[in-house]
């Protein structure tokens, strides 16, 4: 589906020489430009940014040479892999999805693109309106930033998204976050139980536009931090609490999940006709799970010990499948094909480290990436094709070794490279554009996300204010009088809210403040929100 259709306004398209690129609630029951004239009530800000695109004196020249990581049967592929884009200084973690519509998207932090299959990208900073961005103290000071965890439903409209916030700094890492896309906005899908934290870590299609989604629970425990083990007593109080919680859920739509008990699923593949195939950890090992829409059959895994873990599936019909992850012992990949009698192990893996990532085209045909050898970054991509293990080469200015991979048809391949160099990730597809497009960096793309956050209440945690001038404030006259009482600390800022240029106040939450700047200020403030917004020029003191 193209987001035209959902209604986006604005769209922007990259021009590309060989075209287009595109990115991989609960439902029960959720460049500083100069400081414009305050009067200006609105601009087009973010709305209509184009890319930037490489110098021409940069332009990759076209690489005839492959390179190649593994002993296996090389192949070239029929369109050389052409850089399409850079995702700028993102920490790595940049994930290829499908939306249960067909529409291919790369996610990385609270960035969506869109992925053409022409090998063009495309991408509306409105389209993350209603994320949650990431405060920028914390995010300068702290390395604070977005992994992407799990994408589904359907684009632009009924679209799910769960991402982790991971921080350097002391505390760790806050419980993932899960949004649902709807009336042209995300919404935050908040499920919190008082021993634990749930959160969609697979999502997938199911019967009558219904999504289905495998949860994780993270537990809630007084005490926190590297090194400190919590009291056994909540540590018994989580696990009770989950054993009753079902691992697979519809999230959105009709019908009901497949009953599993309180079988420990690591991952499924399920399709909108009711079938599905799960993994589910038993103490022996691994075991699958086949359900046809109204049984379920278990069917064992060759192979598989108790350090055989199950990442993710992959479900092209009920006797067409393949699984792939990793042994934890030695951290061997593991990949299996299941030919609708019984599972068979692909016993030519090369795979040192674990399977990365795993995608199939439209005819039948698997890619996969994983390490393998020494060293970060060291990994391959890999096709299994007519019952033979192949590896795709790469160019070799690609940046290290292959971490993703989606396949939609054998000249619509795109991989993400890198990720662990200073340079970052950068995004390739099999006949893309001659002059890539630098996508946003995670500070651009948290100032959008906070400048499209919908305005929200005061609360206990809020860390910060922010107070607009009221339409027709006199601007001189607001400064004038904070000026005047010396002792108020707090200044003037020209920020962007939802693709307009606003001038108001920063301020810390506290409640006497706000009482002080209402009494000083009057009718010439609004009301005050915890947001953040991206301020544009400096502050006026």
């Amino acid at each position: 589906m193209s987001p035209r259709r959902g209604g986006v306004a604005a769209m922007h398209r990259v021009p590309l020489l060989a075209t287009a690129l595109a990115l991989a609630c609960w439902s029960h029951d959720g460049s500083a430009p100069s400081e414009p004239e305050p009067t200006t009530p609105a601009v087009e800000p973010t709305a209509g940014t184009t890319f930037a695109a490489t110098p021409s004196s940069e332009r990759p020249s076209p690489v005839a040479r492959p390179i190649f990581r593994t002993d296996l049967p090389h192949v070239t592929p029929t369109r050389s892999f052409v850089r399409a884009a850079r995702f700028g200084e993102i920490p790595g973690g940049a994930r290829l999805a499908r939306f249960d519509d067909g529409t291919a998207a790369a996610f990385a932090g609270p960035e969506v693109v869109l992925l053409d299959a022409d090998g063009g990208v495309q991408r509306e900073p409105m389209w993350l309106r209603g994320i949650e961005g990431i405060p920028t103290p914390w995010l300068d000071g702290n390395m604070r930033y977005w992994t992407p965890i799990a994408l589904g439903g359907s684009w632009p409209e009924g679209a799910s998204i769960t991402v982790g916030i991971d921080s350097a700094a002391r505390g760790g890492a806050a419980a993932p976050a899960m949004y649902r896309r709807m009336q042209g906005r995300w919404h935050r899908i908040a499920d919190a139980h008082r021993r634990f934290d749930r959160y969609a870590a697979v999502f997938g299609p199911w019967k009558r536009g219904s999504v289905l989604a495998l949860m994780r629970f993270e537990p809630r425990f007084s005490t926190e931090g590297e090194g400190i083990e919590p009291p056994r007593a909540e540590v018994r109080a989580f696990a009770a609490a989950i054993a009753s919680q079902k691992r697979l859920v519809v999230l959105h739509g009709e019908g009901k999940a497949p009953a599993f008990a309180a079988m420990d699923l690591r991952a499924f593949a399920s399709s909108p006709t009711g079938e599905l195939i799960a993994a589910a950890q038993e103490r022996r090992g691994p075991v699958m799970l086949h359900h046809d829409g109204t049984t379920t059959r278990r069917r064992p895994l060759p192979g598989a010990d108790a350090e055989l873990q199950i990442d993710g599936i992959v479900m092209l019909a009920r006797d067409h499948a393949y699984a792939y992850g990793r042994f934890d012992e030695d951290g061997r990949g593991y990949l299996a094909r299941f030919d609708g009698a019984a599972w068979h192990e692909i016993t030519e893996l090369p795979c040192s480290a674990a399977i990365h990532a795993a995608s199939a085209d439209r005819d039948g045909t698997l890619y996969a990436t994983c390490g393998v050898g020494p060293g970060v970054g060291n990994s391959a991509l890999l096709r299994w094709q007519g019952g033979a293990l192949q590896e795709l080469g790469l160019p070799t200015d690609a940046d290290e070794g292959p971490v993703a991979v989606l396949a939609r048809a054998p000249d619509d391949i795109w991989v993400v490279t890198g990720g662990w160099a200073e340079g970052g990730e950068s995004l390739w597809h099999t006949g893309g554009p001659e002059l890539p497009a630098t996508l946003p960096s995670l500070a651009e793309s948290n100032a959008a996300a906070l400048e499209w956050a919908e305005p929200a209440p005061m609360h206990a945690e809020c860390l910060q204010a922010w107070i607009p001038l009221a339409p027709g404030a006199d601007r001189a006259d607001v400064l004038a009088r904070l000026q005047r009482a010396q002792d108020v600390p707090t200044s003037l800022h020209t920020v962007r809210v939802q693709g307009t240029v606003q001038s108001g106040l920063v301020v810390s939450p506290s409640p006497a403040l706000l009482r002080t700047l209402s009494t000083l200020l009057g009718d010439a403030i609004g009301e005050p929100s915890c947001n953040e917004r991206p301020t544009v020029g400096a502050s006026t003191q």
